[in-house]
């Protein structure tokens, strides 16, 4: 049996992630992967996925390269995807919910009464500490 550098599997707000070093995993365990104009299709027994490349996160502990979002495709279970990806030796799992969260943005269903503060911005509540009473 061939001996792997587990690559990196990140879960993070309910989200699945991988690095470089799983996409090279998943290629040298005979899988087959894919390029897509947008990332990699990657097929296996337990089902396919598509990975999609993550531009302006910063980097995650354990992770070797680029970062690639796990979506899995026709009908394939992420649970199954991960226990045979782990099982065979080609990732490790980790929690990344600490170690960065995805940027907040704004809440969508603003109005001017809304007090986030991208909307209170928005429609121009400014708040220069003065007393008006």
């Amino acid at each position: 049996m061939r001996k792997f550098q587990p690559g990196a599997l990140f879960k993070a707000n309910g989200r699945r992630f991988i690095d470089s070093q799983a996409l090279y995993n998943f290629t040298a365990a005979a899988h087959s992967v894919e390029h897509l104009p947008d990332g990699w299709r990657v097929t296996s027994a337990a089902g396919s996925c598509r990975c999609n490349r993550v531009e302006g996160r910063p980097e995650l502990p354990q992770q070797r390269g680029a970062l690639y979002e796990i979506t899995p495709e026709a009908g394939a279970s992420m649970k199954a995807l991960r226990t045979a990806w782990v099982d065979a030796g080609l990732v490790q799992v980790h929690d990344a919910a600490e170690a960065w969260k995805p940027a907040a943005a704004a809440c969508g269903s603003c109005g001017s009464a809304c007090a986030c503060g991208p909307c209170q911005q928005k429609h121009g509540h400014h708040h220069h500490g003065e007393d008006h009473a």
